[in-house]
């Protein structure tokens, strides 16, 4: 085989494994709407493990998170760390301006302060 051959077969190979729609820890959901969206802000007593969370209530529910999340529509993460913030701030303009999400979703973790909502790894607005 000559390098050339190789070389479109290793890139051939290296695109289909990340157009797969799983991946490890991570499953894909595409072309999803968000249908609302907030952050919580400080709160004394129980509820202060939550703060700062947000989260945002997507069209297509997660079907391959733990059992304890499964289908919950309303995914949560921590916008206290850098991050966090930049998640927020494209998942916000995405949602202001009416465009579609594509998430990777953990298939294998729920979030820690709110195990029963999902949590998600990557996030892209289109």
């Amino acid at each position: 085989m000559s390098r050339i051959s190789l070389l479109v077969a290793i890139a051939a190979t290296a695109f289909i494994a990340s157009a797969s729609s799983a991946s490890a820890g991570y499953y894909d959901i595409i072309g999803a709407r968000i249908l609302e969206m907030g952050c919580h802000t400080t709160l004394p007593g129980e509820y202060a493990a939550i703060s700062p969370t947000c989260f945002i209530k997507i069209d297509q529910p997660p079907s391959f998170s733990p059992e304890r999340c499964r289908n919950n529509p309303s995914l949560r993460w921590d916008a206290s760390t850098a991050p966090g913030r930049n998640t927020l701030a494209v998942l916000e303009g995405a949602f202001l301006a009416g465009k579609v999400i594509d998430l990777k979703v953990s298939d294998d973790t729920c979030y820690t302060p709110q195990p029963d909502h999902p949590t998600f790894g990557a996030v892209a607005a289109r």
